[in-house]
């Protein structure tokens, strides 16, 4: 996983500057391990070490204006975002759009999802991506994407060139 690492921080570092592609934050705006915990205790899974790794490296990602979730370091709820994973998570499972182990983590433009099928972590500690439309809770055809969070990053940063 080691060269999917450099190749996602490659194209990061080659699409920073363009606003139209992704908008990408930096190490001090990274949750604290204190609110890793929390969402983990909250969504009741370990996860993912590349999304984390992500998150403590970069804070938060926008891709073609639509924020990839994150984790909030407030606990207060009138502070947290919409773009928070544990808020999103609890508005996707009320309205039955997901299930209780599909983590959802993005929402694009056409209104696809994507979530991490939490159960089943992989030697790496890594969860399968897949994405299905979200109508109103209607969808229930879910299709693979990606292999990890990495390889979501590096699929939706290619659609940059």
């Amino acid at each position: 996983m080691e060269k999917q690492y450099k190749r996602v921080i490659s194209l990061l570092n080659k699409y920073r500057d363009n606003n139209n592609c992704i908008d990408v934050g930096t190490k001090e705006l990274a949750p604290t391990q204190n609110s890793i915990n929390r969402v983990e205790k909250s969504l009741k899974v370990q996860l993912p070490k590349s999304y984390l790794w992500f998150l403590k490296n970069y804070g938060y990602i926008n891709i073609f204006g639509e924020e990839v979730f994150y984790i909030s370091n407030s606990i207060d709820v009138s502070k947290i975002a919409s773009a928070d994973i544990v808020w999103n998570y609890f508005i996707y499972r009320e309205d039955l759009s997901i299930k209780s182990y599909e983590i959802i983590f993005f929402k694009d433009e056409f209104g696809a999802i994507y979530f991490m099928d939490s159960s089943k972590m992989d030697k790496n500690g890594e969860y399968s991506i897949y994405t299905k439309f979200d109508v109103n809770g209607a969808g229930e055809d879910r299709f693979f994407y990606a292999n990890n969070f990495l390889e979501f990053l590096e699929k939706q940063l290619k659609d940059c060139e």
